[in-house]
């Protein structure tokens, strides 16, 4: 199949409204711990007010990364990507170190990806997936490792949408498959260039490129050749 052939249901995508909505419960007791900063446990009363629950959009995030709270935008963005909550301790580690993980977005911008990317690995808990997702809001650029200054919008590249490229359902991604499969993995290895290939496809297409990302998460999986 190619992307190309859905070309109108992508232009037409609300990716702007998606939403998911997450309860309070599942979050609070991680901002009661006492090692938690202030700023998290001022962050997630802001979000959350005085409701058992949020409904968040990623026009929501937009707004909260032009309020210029980043450590806002990490949580929220966490919740809107997580609504049911994160494995294990992988939150509580987020937040103890919620501090570093700011210091990175203003970096990522001028630093080679994979020098980048090395350092922000070393946060127990936060994978690409989620790390992804945080950038994508707040807009950020991603510089290219090809040595010509070439930088890209972020995107977000989960699980999700790593099973859908290494499907090869669509022939437009195949190049994201060389050399070998893309995995969780290796997949912070080819961001880049699941950027650059998205890019592209928004230009050909012209479409945006986060309408390609959540068709290829909404329908990726969902979609079956016709025969014949």
């Amino acid at each position: 199949m190619k992307i190309v052939d859905f070309k109108e249901l992508i232009a037409n995508l609300p990716a702007s409204r998606q939403a998911f909505n997450s309860r309070r419960a599942t979050w609070e007791a991680n901002f009661q711990k006492r090692e938690v900063p202030i700023e998290a446990r001022n962050a997630f009363k802001e979000i959350f007010v005085d409701n058992t629950d949020v409904f968040i959009s990623r026009n929501d995030l937009r707004l909260i990364a032009q309020e210029g709270n980043l450590a806002k935008l990490v949580i929220a963005s966490i919740i809107w990507g997580y609504p049911r909550g994160m494995r294990y301790n992988y939150f509580s580690n987020i937040l103890n170190q919620l501090e570093t993980i700011v210091g990175h977005f203003p970096k990522v911008g001028t630093q080679d990806w994979n020098k980048h990317w090395n350092a922000v690995a070393e946060i127990n808990g936060l994978g690409l997936s989620t790390y992804s997702k945080i950038l994508f809001f707040y807009s950020a650029k991603v510089g290219a490792n090809n040595g010509n200054g070439e930088k890209f919008d972020a995107l977000i590249l989960d699980l999700r949408i790593i099973q859908v490229i290494a499907s090869g359902v669509f022939e437009e991604l195949e190049q994201l498959n060389n050399p070998g499969l893309l995995t969780y993995a290796n997949a912070p290895l080819r961001y880049v260039n699941y950027l650059s290939c998205l890019a592209s496809l928004s230009k050909d297409y012209k479409v945006p490129a986060e309408n390609i990302e959540l068709f290829l998460f909404q329908y990726g999986k969902n979609l079956k050749p016709i025969a014949g």
